[in-house]
C-alpha cells in the first residue's frame, strides 16, 4: 500500500513538472515573439548575433491568430483606409531611426524595413545637414532649416550673447530657432502627437505638441508604439495629423561597440521589430492604409581609428573654448590675444590628408551652411574619416562616431517612404534632410508652412499623384541691353561682334537692373557692372583663350571713359587683382572679353578658377560636349544669402564690384542634346555639377586641384541664393520634376 502510495506521489509530480514546464516554456516563447530572444525593448540582446539560429532573424512580433500578417497586404496597388470618419488628409508619422546608417540595410536584419521600401518609396540614402550630429539633424529634418539657420549647430554649443552653454538635457527652449513640424500643424489647426523627438519638449515659441512626451530613454520601445497607435484611435476631434516617434538605436550601440559590431546587428534586429510591431498592430486595427509613414535617421557611423587631432599641439587652447567630436570648433576669448587668422594660419597645410580648417568666413565651402551663427565659432576643423579633434590628446572612449561631412558614405542616412500617398517600389535619387519638411507639409496639404531651406514640390515625384502647379517658375522674360554702340577701350580686337551661336540664356532673374546681350548670351548688371551669368557650349577640344589685361569695354549705359577704367584697373592692380574672363572658351574676341569683366585676385584667377576652367575642358572632352553658365556672387556677410546693393558698393575698389566667388555650372546630356544645345532631348537624362569658388587670395594651396574644387562644390539652389537667379526654368525644355532635381542635387563625387 505504501509502495502504491509512493507511486501515485510521484505520478502526480511528474504531472505538475510537465504542466511547470509547459508554462515556463510558453513564457518564453512569448517574450522571443514579442521582444527578440526576450530581451529588454529598450536594451538590445547581448547574445552574438553568430550564436543564434539562422532561423530567427526575421522577428514575428504581434502576430496574431485573428488577422493575417501585415505583410501580406503591404503591397495592395490600390490602399483604401476603412475606418468610418477618418480625416480625408491622412495623417503622417516620422519615425527616427537613430544612427541607422544606410547601408545598415545591406546586413540582412531588417526584413520589415525591407518589406516597406519594396511596397514603398526610398532613397540610397539620404545626406544629413552639417554636422551630421544627432541634436542639429533631427531638429532640421522638422523645421526644414539648416543648423546655422534653427539654431542648433551641435550636440553641445556656447552662445557667446547668453553667456550660456547648452547640452542635449538643456531644458531652456530659448536655443530652439524656426518652426517645428508639430507647431506648424497646430498653426494649421491640426493636432500632434510626438512620442520623443529633440525639441518636442521644449515650449518653442509658446507651443507643445497636442500630445508629447518627456524625454525619457529607459521607456521600452513596445510601449512607444502601443502609444502611437493609441493616439491614431482617438476621436477624429483629438486624433493628431502629425505624430512623430523616436528610437536611440541603433546609435547607442554603435557608439558603444562601433558599426560593424554584432551589437549593431542585434540593435537593427530590435528596431525592425518595432517596425514589424507597429504595422502589425495598425493592421490588427484596420490602419494599416489609413496613414503615411516616414522612416528616417539622422546620420550614420564612422568607426573610429583612435588618431586624435589635438588643437592644444596647434595654438594656445587657454585663450579659447573648444568643441570636440569629428568637426572640431574653436571660439576665441573676448580678451585672446590671438585672433582667427593667426589659429587658422597655424593649420595651413599641416596634415591636409587628415583634416581641414576653415574660418567661419569666406573660405567655408557654402554647400556646408555653416556659418551664419555665432554659436559656430571662429574657426571650424573639419577631420577625415575615423579621426577626431579635441583640445588635447586624450583618448576618445567611442569605438564608433559620426559627425564628418555628410558626403562621407558612412554618414549617410535611411530614408523610407510608405503609405497610401507614396509609390510603390519606387527608388529616388539621393537628397538632403532639409526636403522632408516640405515632404511632410505636401502630404498633409499645409497652407500656411514657415519660411524653410527646402525646396516645394522637390519630393512630390514620390507620391503616385504629383501636381507642380504651384512651385511652377515665373515667366519673367529678361529685358534687352542698350543697343548702342559698346566702346572698345585699350588694344583692338579682331571682331567686336558676337556670334549668338549658343542660343538662350536659361535663367530667370529678379533684378531690375539686368538686362540680357542677347548675341553674347550675358545677363549683365548695367547697375553694378558686372556680369551676372554668361552661357556658352563647349565642346571637345576647345582651345582655352589667354586671359588678357589690354582690352576692355565700355558700356554706353555708364557715364564713364577709357580714362576712368583705366583708372580702376590701376586700383585693381594695387589690391593683387584684376579683370579675367570667366569662361574663355570661345575664340569670338568680344564674347571673350565681354565676359572678362570680373575683378578676381590675381593668386586666385591663375590657380583655383584656372583649375576650374581645365576641369570644363576636360569634361568637355570626356562627355563632347556640356553647357557652361558662370558668373560672380556676392555675399560678403557670410550669410549665404545674396548680398544687399548697398553691400555690394561698400565692398567694391574704385566702383568695381568685387564678387566674394565664382559660380560654374556644367550641364551634361547623357542621350544628346536638343538642336539649341541649350538643353538635353530627354531631361531626365540631364546631369549638372555646380562649383561656388571663394574669390579669396591664398598664400598657398594645400591639395590638388581636384580635392579642392570637389570641397567646394554646391547644389545649383546654393548658386541660386548667392545670385536671385533661377537656372533650368523654362518649362518648353525643362519639366518641373527635372528642374527640381537638377538643382537640389548634391554631388557626391566629381564626374
Amino acid at each position: 500500500m505504501k509502495k502504491n502510495h509512493l507511486v501515485i506521489v510521484a505520478f502526480l509530480c511528474l504531472i505538475v513538472t510537465i504542466v511547470a514546464l509547459s508554462v515556463v516554456v510558453v513564457i518564453l516563447a512569448t517574450k522571443l515573439s514579442k521582444n527578440d530572444n526576450g530581451s529588454n525593448p529598450n536594451q538590445p540582446n547581448t547574445t552574438p548575433v553568430s550564436q543564434k539560429s539562422s532561423t530567427s532573424f526575421a522577428p514575428t512580433i504581434g502576430t496574431t491568430s485573428t488577422s493575417e500578417n501585415w505583410q501580406q497586404d503591404a503591397c495592395n496597388e490600390n490602399p483604401t483606409c476603412s475606418v468610418p470618419n477618418w480625416p480625408t488628409t491622412l495623417p503622417v508619422l516620422t519615425i527616427s531611426l537613430d544612427g541607422f546608417r544606410a547601408d545598415y540595410l545591406q546586413h540582412g536584419y531588417t526584413p520589415s524595413i525591407q518589406r516597406l521600401i519594396d511596397c514603398g518609396s526610398h532613397s540610397p540614402f539620404m545626406y544629413s545637414s552639417y554636422p551630421s550630429k544627432t541634436f542639429p539633424n533631427h531638429y532640421s529634418l522638422v523645421t526644414g532649416l539648416h543648423p546655422e539657420s534653427h539654431g542648433i549647430v551641435d550636440n553641445y554649443m556656447y552662445d557667446p550673447v547668453y553667456n550660456e552653454s547648452f547640452n542635449m538635457g538643456t531644458p531652456d527652449p530659448k536655443w530652439w530657432g524656426g518652426e517645428p513640424l508639430w507647431i506648424t500643424a497646430e498653426r494649421n489647426g491640426l493636432k500632434s502627437a510626438v512620442y520623443f523627438w529633440p525639441g518636442s519638449d521644449k515650449n518653442i515659441s509658446g507651443s507643445y505638441p497636442t500630445y508629447y512626451k518627456n524625454y525619457n530613454q529607459s521607456v521600452p520601445f513596445s510601449e512607444r508604439v502601443d502609444q502611437i497607435v493609441q493616439w491614431l484611435l482617438l476621436p477624429s476631434d483629438k486624433k493628431p495629423a502629425y505624430l512623430g516617434l523616436y528610437f536611440d538605436q541603433p546609435d547607442t550601440n554603435g557608439h558603444r561597440f562601433g558599426p560593424d559590431s554584432i551589437q549593431v546587428n542585434d540593435a537593427l534586429l530590435q528596431v525592425d521589430s518595432m517596425v514589424n510591431l507597429l504595422l502589425q498592430e495598425l493592421n490588427n486595427n484596420q490602419l494599416m492604409h489609413c496613414l503615411n509613414i516616414i522612416i528616417v535617421s539622422d546620420h550614420g557611423m564612422q568607426t573610429l581609428n583612435h588618431q586624435i587631432i589635438a588643437l592644444n599641439q596647434y595654438f594656445d587652447t587657454n585663450q579659447t573654448q573648444t568643441f570636440e567630436g569629428p568637426v572640431g570648433r574653436v571660439m576665441i576669448n573676448s580678451n585672446a590675444g590671438i585672433n582667427q587668422s593667426t589659429i587658422h594660419e597655424a593649420f595651413r597645410c599641416k596634415n591636409s590628408s587628415v583634416f581641414r580648417s576653415y574660418t567661419s568666413g569666406l573660405d567655408s565651402p557654402r554647400r556646408i551652411h555653416y556659418t551664419r551663427n555665432r554659436r559656430i565659432g571662429q574657426v571650424i576643423v573639419d577631420s577625415s574619416a575615423g579621426y577626431y579633434v579635441k583640445g588635447d590628446a586624450t583618448p576618445s572612449k567611442e569605438i564608433g562616431e559620426h559627425g564628418y561631412d555628410f558626403r562621407l558614405a558612412n554618414m549617410h542616412a535611411l530614408f523610407v517612404g510608405y503609405g497610401p500617398s507614396f509609390k510603390r517600389g519606387y527608388l529616388a535619387e539621393q537628397f538632403q534632410n532639409i526636403e522632408i519638411f516640405e515632404l511632410v507639409s505636401d502630404l498633409l496639404a499645409l497652407s500656411y508652412r514657415p519660411p524653410n531651406n527646402g525646396t516645394a514640390g522637390s519630393l512630390r515625384h514620390l507620391f503616385g499623384n504629383s501636381s507642380y502647379t504651384d512651385v511652377q517658375p515665373p515667366n519673367t522674360a529678361q529685358a534687352s541691353c542698350s543697343t548702342g554702340d559698346v566702346t572698345i577701350c585699350g588694344a583692338t580686337i579682331t571682331n567686336a561682334a558676337c556670334s549668338g551661336q549658343n542660343g538662350k540664356l536659361q535663367l530667370n532673374s529678379y533684378a531690375t537692373s539686368r538686362c540680357v546681350y542677347e548675341q553674347c548670351n550675358a545677363l549683365y548688371d548695367t547697375d553694378l557692372a558686372y556680369p551676372a551669368a554668361i552661357q556658352a557650349v563647349v565642346v571637345a577640344g576647345a582651345a582655352i583663350q589667354p586671359f588678357r589685361q589690354d582690352v576692355t569695354f565700355l558700356f554706353p549705359y555708364k557715364n564713364t571713359t577709357c580714362q576712368s577704367v583705366a583708372d580702376q584697373m590701376n586700383a585693381l592692380h594695387q589690391k593683387n587683382m584684376s579683370l579675367y574672363s570667366l569662361a574663355p572658351f570661345n575664340a569670338d574676341n568680344a564674347q571673350n572679353f565681354l565676359l572678362q569683366k570680373v575683378a578676381m585676385y590675381d593668386s586666385f584667377a591663375n590657380a583655383q578658377w584656372q583649375w576650374a576652367i581645365n576641369k570644363t575642358a576636360s569634361y568637355a572632352s570626356q562627355f563632347n560636349q556640356l553647357m557652361v553658365i558662370t558668373g560672380a556672387a556676392f555675399d560678403a556677410d557670410n550669410d549665404g544669402l545674396a548680398d544687399s546693393r548697398d553691400l555690394i558698393r561698400n565692398q567694391s575698389i574704385d566702383g568695381v564690384a568685387v564678387p566674394t566667388h565664382i559660380y560654374l555650372i556644367l550641364l551634361r546630356c547623357d542621350s544628346g542634346w536638343s538642336t539649341d544645345s541649350t538643353s538635353c532631348a530627354n531631361a531626365s537624362d540631364a546631369h549638372a555639377i555646380s562649383f561656388l569658388i571663394p574669390n579669396i587670395p591664398v598664400p598657398s594651396i594645400c591639395e590638388g586641384p581636384d580635392d579642392y574644387l570637389y570641397q567646394y562644390t554646391a547644389p545649383v539652389k546654393d548658386v541660386e541664393q548667392l545670385t536671385g537667379l533661377q537656372f533650368f526654368t523654362d518649362v518648353a525644355k525643362w519639366d518641373i520634376r527635372n528642374s527640381l532635381r537638377l538643382r537640389i542635387q548634391i554631388n557626391q563625387n566629381l564626374w
